[in-house]
């Protein structure tokens, strides 16, 4: 039996409606480590960090489009979709273990003012597990440290939002 995967992300939307029914800000996990293990036979530990990647890319895309598509008005204006690779390093001692989720928000003002100054992804600690991948330089890098655990996440924000919101600052 064939699978369409983007039906299948398609359905996810529609069905726990995100576009629609949150507060904040709402997260779509790309994968948990149960459903990556199957990759090793295809993918080497050190790619699957860039193969999740890719994936929220696509995710994001297709975010996009959705909600080009669904949402109107104040809606469409405050939507804003990006994703994020995290590392606890307390509990993932290898150098190619991340997770990586989708977020989706209405609040695109309110979320991007957490964001400071976008960094180079160049001089990331995830750059060389990701720098083959097509399609980041369309995505302002935002690099977090949080000071009560050993977790750095990296943001990834479509230019389209950052440079949409920030112009309409001044």
């Amino acid at each position: 039996m064939r699978q369409y995967p983007v039906r299948g992300i398609m359905d996810y939307i529609e069905k726990s409606k995100i576009l629609y029914n949150y507060n904040d800000c709402e997260s779509l996990e790309v994968a948990n480590y149960k459903e990556t293990r199957f990759l090793k036979q295809y993918i080497t530990d050190p790619n699957l960090t860039a193969f999740l990647a890719n994936m929220a890319i696509m995710y994001v895309n297709q975010g996009l489009l959705y909600a080009k598509k669904r949402l109107s008005g104040d809606a469409l204006d405050n939507y804003m979709i990006w994703f994020d690779i995290q590392k606890d390093t307390s509990c993932m001692q290898d150098n190619h273990s991340y997770t990586c989720q989708v977020l989706f928000s209405r609040q695109a003002r309110t979320i991007l003012a957490l964001y400071d100054n976008p960094v180079n992804i160049k001089d990331t600690g995830i750059y060389e597990l990701i720098k083959d991948i097509v399609g980041f330089n369309e995505f302002y890098c935002y690099e977090n440290h949080f000071d009560e655990s050993d977790c750095i996440q990296y943001a990834f924000i479509p230019k389209i939002f950052v440079d949409r919101y920030n112009t309409d600052k001044d």
